[in-house]
């Protein structure tokens, strides 16, 4: 079972970690643009191409993960008819059964997008009826009571969405089985196996309850003892760097290998469920197997050693196109310290304060967020209104420079700091100016004018042209500037 689950956690990542590389080369040169955002990202995943995408991943997810079980369910029923089957002929098994695998995943794809889109669709359209009247961070941070009640109904919505698909996947359980054993076509697989189920659920739900919870507390016994053996040693060694380098990376090491056990154990677990409940119900029936008896054919073609041959030769093809996705890539081998939003652990964020705190930390960089008011001032503000910081929900786009100075964005963070005002680009780059870089985010809420000029002439007007560095997470932005 080990041996079975490495083989597949090792073609899984020969697999998506140079199609996940080849994803993202293909969205740069569709956007025609050298980089794109997280909204960018957003709306390719939601387009026809990104959906297709999307379903294409997780059609291969599943199907090395059918493939998995496949091999394994083939072990347990060989030992169930004590036969001897090894590693290779359970492989084989699934590679004979390569097309209905091919098209069972496909279904099984399909089916749990039908079941999860709507529910996911639905919490969406709660989020937006609920909680688009302010700046998500001010929901997100500080959490009143409309976040708290889409927060319990989305919930509700997706856990009578789980409850759902929790019975779908109970009635679908004995549908690989059948496909493999029995020659049930994919298409027909789902609906034969919950009316093979039929009397007899309660026991599978009880079965696969204790599966995952077994899987969970293997997972979390993981971690504990990770966290365990760091928490005593990592304290006696962080006065040498060397030394705590190689124990975290002895700790990794530690956890990954402690995660690809509980793996395969889980994974092992489950078909070993499956298949007994397979062979039980199947006696009861008279379901009858087409499965040889023999431990398992060989091939001329598909030998161990052209097996681990094509593993080696697809390892290759991995390392050489993340090498050629890499080309072009260029890194510096230094570190920047860059205070974001100022020193915003030490003072409220984006204001004089916050400024003179990474100052005072000498900070490489101090990172800013700027936006137009309604008279045309630049402003040094992230969100799109003062809820978070202030309980305000005035928008920054709607009122002058003058009216923001009444807005007290200190006392949120400490009763000391109630003299923190909204500070202008003009006042932050005349504090850091000769002292520290500032990074100047473009913030854009759809209500710009003409930003871009005006930081261009705030930063000439204080001579700070030789130490800023212009950013957005909007491109045309930056092509402006």
């Amino acid at each position: 079972m080990l041996a079975v689950n490495g083989v597949f956690s090792l073609v899984g990542i020969l697999i998506f970690a140079p199609l996940l590389g080849l994803t993202g080369k293909l969205l740069l040169r569709f956007s025609g643009e050298p980089a794109v955002a997280d909204q960018d990202i957003a709306v390719f995943l939601l387009s026809p191409f990104g959906l297709i995408a999307f379903v294409i991943f997780a059609a291969l997810l599943v199907g090395i993960a059918v493939f998995q079980q496949s091999s394994m369910m083939r072990l347990v029923l060989s030992d169930l008819r004590g036969e001897h089957l090894g590693v290779f002929e359970a492989l084989y098994f699934s590679v004979f059964q390569s097309r209905p695998i091919f098209f069972f995943s496909g279904h099984l794809v399909l089916r749990l997008l039908a079941i999860v889109l709507p529910f996911v669709g639905l919490g969406a359209i709660v989020a937006l009826q609920m909680i688009t009247d302010y700046d998500i961070n001010y929901y997100l941070s500080e959490k009143p009571p409309e976040f708290i009640r889409a927060a319990l109904l989305i919930g509700l919505i997706l856990a009578f969405g789980a409850v759902i698909l929790v019975r779908k996947l109970i009635d679908w359980s004995l549908a690989l089985p059948l496909v493999l054993y029995s020659g049930t076509p994919p298409r027909d697989s789902f609906g034969e196996s919950a009316r093979f189920l039929s009397g007899h659920r309660s026991t599978m739900l009880f079965s696969l309850l204790l599966w995952a919870l077994s899987t969970l507390l293997m997972g979390l016994a993981v971690i504990v003892i990770v966290r365990l053996t760091g928490g005593i040693v990592v304290p006696t060694v962080a006065g040498n760097l060397l030394v705590l380098v190689l124990v975290l990376t002895l700790l990794m090491a530690l956890l990954l290998a402690g995660n690809f056990i509980v793996t395969a154990v889980s994974s092992a677990h489950f078909a070993t469920i499956v298949t007994l409940a397979f062979e039980r119900l199947a006696a009861v029936t008279g379901k009858t197997s087409t499965v040889s008896s023999e431990p398992g054919r060989r091939t001329a073609w598909l030998s161990p050693g052209r097996l681990a041959f094509g593993l080696v030769a697809a390892a290759v093809a991995a390392v050489v196109a993340g090498l050629s996705l890499l080309q072009g890539i260029q890194t510096e081998d230094n570190v920047l310290v860059i205070a974001h939003r100022g020193a915003a652990g030490r003072a409220p964020e984006n204001t004089l304060a916050s400024i003179r705190a990474a100052l005072d930390d000498r900070a490489d960089w101090v990172e800013i967020d700027v936006q137009e008011t309604a008279d045309g001032e630049v402003v040094v503000v992230h969100d799109s209104d003062f809820m978070k910081l202030a309980g305000n929900p005035t928008k920054v786009w709607e009122v002058t420079h003058d009216q923001l100075t009444d807005i007290d964005v200190g006392s949120w963070f400490g009763d000391n700091f109630a003299d923190q005002r909204v500070p202008t680009l003009r006042e932050v780059l005349e504090v850091a100016r000769d002292t520290a870089n500032v990074v100047i985010e473009l913030k854009y809420y759809g209500h710009d004018d003409r930003l871009e000029a005006r930081v261009a002439d705030i930063v000439e007007a204080t001579n700070m042209e030789g130490q800023v560095a212009i950013m957005s997470l909007k491109y045309e932005g930056v092509s402006k500037m």
